[in-house]
């Protein structure tokens, strides 16, 4: 039976996937940025619809999720670093 050997990536491609992942975290806290300004505008226009709050605050918790997850990948990263 084989057992496959772990692989040490090196320090280029490891800083690499790490500024993949950011740039994903960036890319959903926009997406959840322009959610919740479209539904402050539908709210506003709708005479302060209630479905269009519940949007807002659904939009707001998922800045909230992706600014935790940032933070705890930025987190990671820097105690994977070696210090200098």
């Amino acid at each position: 039976m084989n057992i496959p050997q772990a692989r040490h990536k090196n320090p280029l491609m490891e800083e690499l996937d790490f500024l993949k992942q950011i740039q994903e975290d960036r890319m959903s806290f926009s997406a959840s940025l322009t959610c919740h300004e479209r539904c402050v505008g539908n709210y506003w226009l709708n005479n302060f619809y209630w479905k269009e709050k519940s949007c807002m605050q659904n939009c707001l918790e998922k800045i909230n999720q992706a600014t935790i997850i940032t933070n705890l990948n930025y987190e990671r990263f820097q105690q994977t670093q070696p210090k200098k």
